[in-house]
């Protein structure tokens, strides 16, 4: 089974113009793609349409935050894969807390219908459990933690039983830099002890792909391949 980690395309905040040398707007706590971010997005579906040759057997699993969500969206639509699910535990660290906690998931549904959400709280936000003004290092690691341990015990056996075994099954993880290098570190090596904010093991460009495999059930990942 492939699994492919996947960074979303640059940022609306980052992409933002200035006017004739006016201070720029405050920046979205849930921006979505800027023009050059768009275009990644669809030169990275064009990729991806060349190199998974079976819709039926991909599933998608992205963060809940727009730019993600947009970055996913050229793809979900033009390949229809077999399961489409928007994680409410795959955000960017410190990008939800008690001051804002995230894009509702009645409200990612109605723009983004074919996405099926899962890890949202009970109220339908993101799953923040901390209790800081914006999250901290000690909940973000505790977050990835929990996300490998489900990603390694439920969610890949799950797939594998119902898109029937692991020949030609592919993940599509549309996720951001800092949550991804520590997944990555931790279904990678198994630990997250080494991992340090802002120096990712694991940096990935906007739209770059980090190609994993997992030979077994339980099994930690192997790197294949970073483009």
């Amino acid at each position: 089974m492939r699994v492919l980690f996947i960074r979303h395309g640059q940022s609306g905040n980052k992409g933002r113009p200035s006017c004739s040398g006016e201070a720029r707007g405050p920046p979205s706590q849930d921006p979505g793609l800027s023009e050059l971010g768009r275009e990644q997005a669809i030169t990275l579906c064009a990729d991806l349409l060349k190199n998974v040759q079976t819709p039926a057997k991909v599933a998608v699993l992205c963060s809940p935050m727009r730019r993600c969500l947009q970055t996913a969206w050229p793809t979900v639509r033009a390949m229809s894969p077999a399961k489409c699910y928007v994680h409410g535990a795959l955000y960017e660290f410190s990008c939800a807390g008690t001051a804002f906690q995230g894009t509702s998931s009645a409200a990612i549904t109605k723009e983004f219908p074919a996405m099926v959400p899962v890890g949202f709280s009970s109220a339908g936000s993101w799953d923040y459990r901390g209790s800081s003004h914006k999250e901290t290092l000690d909940d973000v690691v505790l977050r990835a933690q929990a996300l490998a341990q489900n990603f390694l015990k439920d969610f890949f056996p799950l797939l594998r039983k119902e898109l029937g075994g692991d020949d030609g099954i592919v993940v599509l993880i549309f996720l951001h830099q800092t949550v991804g290098d520590l997944l990555l570190q931790l279904l990678t090596e198994g630990s997250a002890l080494s991992w340090q904010y802002g120096s990712p093991r694991f940096p990935i460009k906007n739209c770059g792909v980090i190609t994993c495999r997992q030979d077994k059930d339980g099994e930690l990942l192997k790197v294949l391949s970073v483009k």
